[in-house]
């Protein structure tokens, strides 16, 4: 995002990185009435930004993030590449002149939230476990958001998500749409059963409430617990909206690949910038390779999707109960890859408003590329102050 303010590209993702990866609870109270629920009950906790923080482990190969473990020592890292951070501006009405940050998964984050906002298990339970979902969900997308908190029954004021209940109903259909040839082939696979459109309905009613004996019952009959029918059908559910949500920003990721890789991507005054030339150059090369890298990873986990839907539907659900098996572990890979991308594409968006005939100036191409850069990153240290 185009700015006159010093600041560093990190803090910039946390106030500006769009709608999955930041969420200013600053801004958001200002759109509802002062008497009306707030998002937390401790008040300075309504003065801060929630933003995500990639933390992924990079000394393995990527292609073990998607391999199931069964290993409860290794889920916390494994599951949830993703943490979550709090942000609390110095200044409310100026949050990029800085402040200080806390993450959920630091070993002192209870005393820190304590000593920080007055959060404590004894007055503050409800906003510990609205945490608690936050920080178990990849993004900070408010469909998602929306749902988890729904799944958990926490009282919330949904005025307060930036989605509508028209928007939010549109999304549950859609996915409701991709999930349901799938409980079609499950139910009607069966020679000796006779199902109808009504109970077809009553399993998709229930992927929005794993506590229905219906989801329970779709779960065991791939050979999961019952207790594993939240997490299943959670993950499934975010894995189908993230592929949604890549129709939507894909296309625009590709264009911007295209032109990092153009020669429109070259400085419209590179020969007053000669000195930083090859330096450029690396570093357009380098967003270009991290973005194509982001796009594969999609394409991975869409194709083996797609591939396990096709031989469930053929009458082989081995691949789809091993998709679903760990599915938990795509759908965190698949929400900083749509993330990322939805990031990228939008700051070469805002980015473009000021080129000239698809070229930008040295110094515009440089914050851009910084910004992307960050939104790439798929492990930073975690600053503490800004």
């Amino acid at each position: 995002m185009p700015t006159t303010v010093s600041m560093s590209p990190v803090l910039k993702q946390i106030l500006w990185g769009g709608s999955s990866i930041s969420l200013n609870l600053i801004t958001v109270h200002k759109r509802v009435d002062r008497h009306a629920m707030h998002f937390f009950d401790t008040p300075d906790l309504n003065r801060t930004v929630l933003f995500k923080h990639p933390n992924f482990h990079e000394n393995k190969p990527r292609d073990e993030l998607m391999l199931w473990s069964d290993d409860a020592t290794d889920q916390e890292h494994s599951e949830r590449p993703i943490e979550t951070g709090i942000y609390s501006p110095l200044l409310h009405d100026r949050p990029e002149a800085g402040g200080e940050a806390i993450y959920l998964r630091m070993k002192n984050c209870n005393e820190l939230l304590e000593e920080s906002f007055g959060v404590s298990e004894q007055v503050s339970g409800r906003d510990l476990s609205l945490l608690n979902v936050i920080d178990n969900t990849p993004s900070l997308d408010p469909f998602l958001l929306r749902t988890s908190v729904e799944d958990r029954k926490i009282p919330f004021n949904h005025e307060l998500w930036n989605i509508s209940d028209q928007e939010n109903e549109k999304i549950r259909n859609a996915i409701a749409g991709k999930i349901r040839p799938i409980i079609e082939v499950a139910l009607f696979s069966g020679a000796d059963n006779i199902w109808s459109s009504a109970r077809v309905d009553d399993f998709l009613k229930a992927i929005w409430n794993p506590d229905l004996p219906d989801a329970q019952e779709f779960v065991a009959s791939f050979g999961f617990d019952l207790v594993e029918s939240a997490s299943v059908f959670s993950a499934w559910k975010g894995v189908t909206f993230y592929e949604l949500q890549v129709m939507r920003g894909g296309p625009k990721a590709v264009e911007l690949l295209k032109w990092l890789r153009s020669p429109l991507s070259v400085p419209l005054d590179i020969t007053s910038n000669r000195m930083y030339e090859q330096q450029l150059t690396m570093f357009i090369e380098k967003v270009a390779n991290d973005v194509e890298s982001v796009l594969h990873d999609i394409r991975l986990i869409m194709s083996e999707y797609e591939q396990c839907l096709a031989d469930f539907q053929a009458g082989r659900p081995e691949k789809f109960r091993d998709f679903l098996r760990t599915c938990r572990r795509k759908y965190w890979l698949m929400g900083y890859c749509v993330s990322a991308i939805n990031n990228v594409a939008l700051s070469y968006q805002q980015y473009k408003r000021y080129s000239s005939a698809g070229r930008m100036f040295y110094h515009q191409m440089n914050e851009m590329l910084r910004h992307m850069s960050v939104a790439l990153d798929r492990r930073r240290e975690r600053p503490l102050t800004f």
